[in-house]
């Protein structure tokens, strides 16, 4: 099933730069691992960077961003582990 509309939450930037997907949207839209999801990050405290990208979840809920992605969005900042950002699917 595809997801027909944009959902944004809010989440921390784990380590490896993975980041989860909330049970509640998973469930609620029944997000399959197998689907292709066009996913744009924001950092909390710049709202106005922000990064694109295509990727897949895995099975545990979890999205790695790509490293570059990464680079992109760290640019001047420290690490950007347990950072809050803003995601929309």
């Amino acid at each position: 099933m595809p997801l027909d509309c944009s959902v944004t939450f809010k989440t921390v930037l784990r380590k490896n730069s993975k980041l989860l997907v909330p049970r509640a949207i998973r469930m609620q839209f029944k997000l399959e691992s197998t689907q292709v999801l066009e996913i744009t990050i924001t950092l909390a405290l710049i709202l106005r960077d922000k990064e694109i990208f295509f990727g897949k979840m895995r099975k545990d809920g979890y999205i790695t961003v790509p490293p570059l992605t990464v680079a992109i969005l760290k640019g001047d900042m420290t690490p950007l582990e347990n950072q809050a950002i803003e995601v929309t699917l």
